[in-house]
């Protein structure tokens, strides 16, 4: 077979496959939009199998009149200018690409009600599928805000929607779990989360005023695990005497700003919890990257301060929430279709800095 060029129907196609793969995916890029929104509150709602209704709605900014035309098309974004851009705006916005509604538009259908603070009324659309921009434009009552409601998800991909509707009782936990990271990685977010038609399985973070991680612990997790931690933070120019030439060239630090169990914590508290991390306020997966190692490291700082090494026995899964503030243009944001992974230029430094933290803790 021979070299051509791809009908741009399956160049989307591929492309948008791989940006969204999962049901958890569309809710999370549709919760970064509202974050980088301005949003204070955020309400998810799905369909039971995951698939037939997701709907995230805000109270940010609203989209611009001016800006409908734009919604859906792929590499069309609010967030970026230039590719350059990103080492300093990847602290700034969890958006960049300009690829998650386009994809979802893909194969499903994407509708739209938004309102700005100067419009009089909202505004209800349809975005053009597998095309991007505005149609069937009719006004609408709702508050300053977004909503964004996406159906009939994968029906143009049988496979993955079969896939799907077997795996929709673990989706649907793991939204919820999703939206519990966003808490610790963001305090003062308010969030809900329900599932269409079922009067149990509702989930909701109301937040104080000035919230913070304590509050947001003991709401997600109760009393005993919010008493069995303590909040610690570390600056990286702690550690740079410690550290190889190469890694003292970052003009400003990184900042660790941990919530872990303190010296003498309830062992059935913490366990089974897991790790929460994020990077300025990012949440990203625990399982990739510089997060195995933060793993083993705090893994084995507990286990000593437990006894654990000398038993055997080891903590299963114990809680860990960091969140890692750092300089700008220190790591790159775009290395995974979702942006829960990042890598940094000077990852020695970070843990370097964590493995000082804990042997202050322990």
């Amino acid at each position: 077979m021979p070299i051509s060029a791809l009908p741009q129907s399956t160049v989307r196609t591929l492309g948008s496959s791989i940006t969204i793969t999962t049901p958890c995916g569309v809710v999370k890029e549709l919760i970064d939009n509202a974050i980088d929104a301005g949003a204070s509150y955020i309400e998810v709602a799905v369909s039971s199998n995951h698939l037939d209704t997701i709907r995230v709605r805000d109270d940010g900014h609203g989209i611009d009149i001016d800006d409908f035309d734009a919604l859906g098309r792929r590499a069309h974004t609010s967030k970026l200018r230039a590719f350059d851009e990103l080492g300093s705006r990847a602290r700034e916005t969890f958006g960049f690409r300009g690829e998650a509604l386009a994809a979802m538009n893909t194969f499903a259908a994407v509708s739209i009600t938004t309102r700005t603070p100067n419009d009089v009324v909202a505004t209800r659309l349809q975005l053009k599928r597998a095309v991007g921009g505005a149609e069937n434009r009719s006004p609408a009552s709702a508050p300053v805000g977004t909503t964004v409601q996406v159906t009939k998800l994968f029906d143009t991909l049988p496979p993955r929607k079969q896939y799907s509707l077997k795996n929709s009782a673990k989706y649907i936990k793991s939204t919820r779990d999703l939206l519990k990271a966003y808490v610790l990685a963001r305090p003062v977010l308010r969030l809900s989360f329900k599932v269409l038609g079922e009067a149990t399985g509702s989930w909701s973070y109301a937040p104080a005023c000035a919230a913070d991680i304590n509050e947001a612990a003991l709401q997600i997790f109760g009393k005993p695990l919010a008493s069995s931690c303590i909040h610690v933070s570390r600056n990286s120019a702690c550690d740079q005497a410690e550290l190889p030439q190469a890694s003292q060239q970052v003009a400003e630090d990184f900042i660790l700003e941990a919530f872990m169990p303190k010296p003498g914590f309830d062992v059935h508290a913490v366990k089974g919890k897991g790790l929460y991390l994020s990077v300025d306020s990012r949440p990203l997966s625990a399982t990739c990257g510089i997060a195995k190692t933060i793993t083993a490291i705090f893994k084995n700082h507990l286990n000593r301060a437990t006894d654990g090494t000398k038993s055997g026995i080891s903590i299963p899964n114990p809680f860990l929430r960091l969140n890692i503030r750092c300089p700008a243009y220190s790591y790159d944001a775009n290395v995974a279709p979702l942006k829960d992974e990042v890598l940094f230029g000077d990852e020695n430094k970070i843990i370097a800095s964590f493995t000082g933290l804990c042997q202050r803790v322990y």
